[in-house]
C-alpha cells in the first residue's frame, strides 16, 4: 500500500499520514459534490483529493460506485510526477470536456501527445496550507515537453533490478531511447559498440553504486565521456562513496532525495531524480 503524504501537518510521523486529519470537516462525506466534477489523484495524494473534493464540491472517481451516465464537465487530476500511466487509465475511463492539472513536483512533465486544448496545469507548491490554500487561485504553469532524445546508461549489472523498471517506463511514457549494455548480444565487440553509442548519445546517465566503482567497463564509459566530450548527470542508487574521478561532480542521491520525500517508493524517486535531469536538458535547449 502506497503510504500517503500528510497534508495536516499534525502527524506524529511527519511528513507521512498518521490519520490525525480524520476529525477535520472535509474527511466526512458531503452531499455537495457533484459527478459533474471528479478528481483522480496519484496514490500518495488520496488525502489531498479529499480535501479538494470538499474545497470544489466534487467527486472523487473512487468513490463512484455506479458507471458515469453523462459527460463530466472538468477532472481535476491530483499529480505527485509518479504513475502517470495509472493517470492516464483513468482518465480514458472518463468523458470529460476539461481537464484540470495540479502539480506538486517542481518538474510538472507530461507527454507531447497528452497535451492538448482541453488542459489547464497549475502549480501546487509544496509548503501549501491548507487554511489558506485556494485551489482556484494557484499559478498557471506550462507542462515541459520533450524533444527526441538519446541517452547512454552507464551503470553495473548487479543494479538491474532496480534500474530497469524505471527506464522501462520512461522510455515509454515519453519515448526516450536508452542505450544500455544489457542491448550487445553475445557476438557483440563491448568496447566498439559502447564508443559507437557514446559518440551518438546526446547526454549520458551514471547510476553509481558499490558495484558500479567496482566496474571496468563503468570507468571505460565515464572516460570516454569525458573524452568526447558529452554532457554527464549522475545518480547515486546507495549510500556508498562515488569513484574518485566523479566525486567533483554534481551527484542526485536516491537515499538523500527519499529522506525527503518518504511517501514515494525508491523507483519512484529514481523515475522523478531522472524526469529531472530530462527537464534540465530540455530548458537548457531552448
Amino acid at each position: 500500500m502506497t503510504p500517503k503524504r500528510c497534508i495536516c501537518k499534525r502527524s506524529s510521523q511527519y511528513p507521512l499520514c498518521d490519520g490525525s486529519h480524520a476529525d477535520k470537516p472535509w474527511c466526512s462525506p458531503t452531499s455537495n459534490t457533484s459527478a459533474n466534477n471528479l478528481i483522480i489523484a496519484s496514490p500518495s495524494l488520496s488525502n489531498l483529493a479529499e480535501w479538494w473534493s470538499h474545497k470544489v464540491h466534487a467527486q472523487i472517481l473512487s468513490d463512484i460506485r455506479q458507471p458515469l451516465q453523462a459527460i463530466v464537465e472538468e477532472v481535476w487530476i491530483l499529480s505527485d510526477g509518479t504513475q502517470l500511466s495509472l493517470l492516464k487509465a483513468l482518465l480514458e475511463q472518463i468523458p470529460h470536456k476539461q481537464q484540470r492539472w495540479v502539480h506538486t513536483s517542481d518538474n510538472a512533465i507530461l507527454p507531447k501527445n497528452w497535451i492538448d486544448g482541453r488542459q489547464q496545469h497549475v502549480q501546487l507548491p509544496m509548503d501549501f496550507d491548507l487554511d489558506t490554500l485556494d485551489p482556484t487561485t494557484l499559478p498557471l504553469i506550462h507542462p515541459i515537453r520533450f524533444d527526441p532524445i538519446n541517452i547512454f546508461v552507464s551503470h553495473a549489472v548487479a543494479d538491474e533490478p532496480l534500474l530497469m523498471p524505471v527506464l522501462k517506463r520512461i522510455q515509454h511514457i515519453y519515448d526516450v531511447q536508452f542505450f544500455i549494455c544489457a542491448e550487445i548480444g553475445n557476438e557483440g565487440n563491448w568496447y566498439t559498440e559502447i564508443d559507437t553509442h557514446l559518440k551518438q548519445c546526446d547526454v549520458v546517465w551514471a547510476f553509481t553504486s558499490r558495484d558500479f566503482a567496482q566496474s571496468t567497463f563503468c570507468a571505460f564509459e565515464i572516460g570516454m565521456t569525458k573524452a568526447l566530450p558529452k554532457p554527464l548527470h549522475i545518480f547515486s542508487l546507495d549510500a556508498s562513496n562515488p569513484p574518485a574521478y566523479i566525486q567533483h561532480q554534481q551527484i542526485q542521491s536516491l537515499h538523500r532525495t527519499h529522506a525527503h520525500f518518504p511517501w514515494l517508493s525508491e523507483t519512484d524517486i529514481l523515475e522523478q531524480m531522472c524526469l529531472q535531469s530530462l527537464s534540465s536538458l530540455q530548458t537548457a535547449s531552448h
